[in-house]
């Protein structure tokens, strides 16, 4: 049978196995006879090779194989759990990843032959690693150390294990077709395991007439027998129960094989799956997306409708309208949370990371971690993840110092980065903190003199300035380049990304304390809430988290300070723009017919400017569309809406207007 319509899958299920062994590997290095952490990787890596070779992937089945070998040696105490090793394994992870993405996309990478020597080494010299566990059922099906763990802990669940060995009629046609309906039969009472031959040589029909299959169920022998009896082309079933010996749950040799305390919840595999109850479901994100398309349709087409009706009187047709109301917010809400999914998977990517980087700059980091289950969109969760890797390799190289610096510091020699999340309002903080020098003003203000970014009799900066410098394209105040940083690339493209999804980043620091950077972003940027004004008889939408606040004023407020407009609000000079004449058109302050103006105030990384307007309309909830390929980027819209009249609004970015 054709396995393409399961490579997604496949992959997703993939990347999640091999991202537990990383998160395992680190765990295991600070406690490496936690036996817990063993078991939890043999049975990742033994899924894994599994559902590679089901797949016909024999490549990283093979890899995988080996790398499965090492773990059991080391759950069964017959190999040390040492640096050396893990460090192996974790370049075996590694070939792992590079191994899958590339049969994913269809190009050859070949196995390093060097890593397969060192795996074997391994498992060579282990003491007793020869003495592999096996045991043969009466027919000849063998199960290994993995299998056997697996039946005793569902026997602990009150399932039995059952060898199920199967003979189909002479000349029987399509017998991939046969297999596969025998399979759905036994899923509807329990949980197949094993198979042999493997599952992708019964698919290809790579078999004669016989195959078993090891099956995990609650019935008694007879059901099961009774059940593959009445699929059409069978000519014999033999039904073996699979027991487990004391003798060989206790052996030295299949000591692993004994459930290891707090596991007893283990093995989904093991339980007899109720597909009805499953809590989540894997889907395409092209379908998800078609979906909020279509919410956001509706939200448009509600808008108009509301805004059709608003002048009726009759009563039964407002409450039929408000309801309608009320049920389109709802799915529009519902919609957007399925868009939600949890921050952690970008953070789960930055433990490794800092392990090696740490490493590599011989320092002692410890990365702690904080809300990585708040929820973003989907959008900003794929985008925010290349801003936080160069924060956090900043943090390794230019903000935690070197252990004897620290201790001179009155420091603990170990360095702390601290990433968390949360929420707040209708936005979402991520903070990247280091317990390191801080951020030193001085030495930006050397580099900044020696780049000409500034004259060189300033004899002193403000923090804030000092972090407007940081974010200029290719400044860098590393005396050397690094592998890590050092060439002034990186917080410009920090700066870029967050301002792109509507975001602000902040920086604070205490000298020889600390350096906080926070980036506050919105939730969702699908539907977001804008204030709608008009500028040269266009109507506009500015993102409401960008407005503080609109107001009227007199031409007599207006002042002039250097050749430039401003208006004094609450002791505080803001500059003065004609949002018309900023997009090209005719400013309002030609018009002296009217001496009351209409103002927005906007703030964006924690600048302020005022903006005159034709008009304020009042808020509304908008779809954010592309302006799509035929039109391009256009410097200062940042898409486009589709309003309740059924008129076009493009959305102003109100990062370029402010810069």
């Amino acid at each position: 049978m054709d396995t393409s319509e399961f490579r997604e899958i496949f992959a997703a299920e993939a990347r999640d196995y091999l991202q537990s062994l990383n998160e395992n590997l680190l765990q295991l290095e600070q406690r490496p006879n936690d036996r817990r952490i063993l078991d939890d990787m043999f049975r990742a890596a033994h899924s894994l090779k599994g559902m590679a070779a089901t797949m016909g992937f024999q490549e990283l089945a093979s890899l995988t194989h080996e790398m499965e070998s090492v773990l059991d040696l080391m759950r069964t105490s017959r190999l040390a759990v040492e640096q050396r090793v893990v460090d192996v394994l974790f370049r075996s992870v590694d070939a792992l990843e590079e191994l899958l993405e590339s049969t994913l996309a269809g190009t050859s990478a070949a196995i390093s032959t060097h890593l397969i020597q060192q795996l074997r080494q391994l498992t060579d010299t282990a003491p007793g690693a020869q003495a592999e566990v096996q045991v043969e059922t009466d027919r000849g099906f063998r199960l290994d150390a993995f299998d056997l763990d697996t039946i005793n802990q569902a026997g602990a669940q009150g399932l039995k294990a059952y060898a199920v060995h199967i003979t189909l009629r002479p000349n029987t046609l399509l017998k991939s077709v046969r297999v596969f309906t025998i399979f759905q039969a036994l899923e509807t009472i329990g949980t197949i395991i094993k198979s042999y031959p493997p599952a992708h040589d019964l698919e290809d029909e790579r078999f004669d007439l016989d195959f078993s299959l090891l099956v995990l169920t609650a019935e008694q022998s007879s059901s099961v027998q009774q059940l593959v009896e009445g699929i059409s082309e069978i000519d014999a079933v033999e039904v073996e129960e699979v027991r487990v010996s004391q003798g060989q749950a206790r052996s030295e040799a299949a000591a692993a094989l004994e459930p290891s305390s707090g596991s007893s919840d283990f093995l989904k595999a093991a339980q007899v799956q109720q597909r009805g109850s499953d809590k989540y479901v894997r889907i395409e994100t092209e379908r998800l997306d078609k979906l909020i398309n279509l919410v956001g349709e509706l939200v448009i087409s509600r808008t108009q409708v509301m805004e059709m009706v608003k002048d009726l009187n009759d009563s039964d047709q407002k409450s039929v309208v408000g309801q309608l109301d009320r049920v389109t917010t709802e799915l529009q809400h519902a919609a957007m949370n399925l868009r939600m999914v949890p921050i952690r998977h970008v953070f789960h990517r930055f433990p490794r990371m800092v392990r090696d980087l740490a490493r590599a700059s011989k320092k002692e980091i410890n990365l702690e971690i904080y809300g990585e289950e708040t929820e973003l969109d989907r959008s900003l969760v794929n985008q925010i993840g290349d801003p936080l890797v160069h924060l956090i390799r900043n943090s390794i190289d230019h903000g935690i110092e070197e252990p004897k610096v620290r201790i001179a510091r009155g420091k603990p020699e170990v360095g702390t980065i601290r990433l968390s999340a949360r929420h707040e309002g209708s936005h979402i903080l991520i903070e990247v903190e280091d317990d390191g020098g801080g951020l030193d003003v001085e030495k930006v203000r050397a580099k900044a003199v020696e780049r000409g970014l500034i004259a060189s009799d300033k004899a002193s900066l403000t923090l804030e300035e000092a972090v407007d410098l940081l974010f200029q394209p290719g400044f860098s105040t590393a005396g050397t380049v690094t592998d890590i940083s050092g060439r002034g690339v990186g917080l410009d493209a920090v700066k870029a990304v967050v301002e792109s999804l509507s975001g602000t980043i902040e920086v604070e620091s205490v000298p020889q304390r600390y350096l906080r950077t926070i980036i506050k972003l919105p939730l969702t940027l699908a539907i977001i809430k804008a204030l709608l004004v008009v500028a040269d008889g266009e109507t506009y939408a500015v993102p409401i988290q960008a407005v503080r606040e609109n107001l009227q004023i007199t031409r007599s407020q207006i002042k002039t300070v250097q050749q430039h407009s401003v208006i004094v609000l609450r002791n505080e000079v803001l500059p003065l723009y004609d949002l018309a004449e900023c997009l090209g058109f005719s400013p309002v302050m030609t018009d002296t017919s009217e001496d009351s103006l209409s103002v927005i105030v906007m703030e964006t990384r924690g600048q302020k400017a005022a903006f005159i307007v034709e008009d304020l309309i009042g808020q509304q909830e908008i779809v954010i569309k592309s302006l799509g390929e035929l039109i391009g980027e256009v410097k200062g819209i940042a898409g486009a809406a589709v309003l309740g009249n059924g008129q076009v609004a493009l959305i102003l970015d109100n990062s370029t207007l402010l810069r």
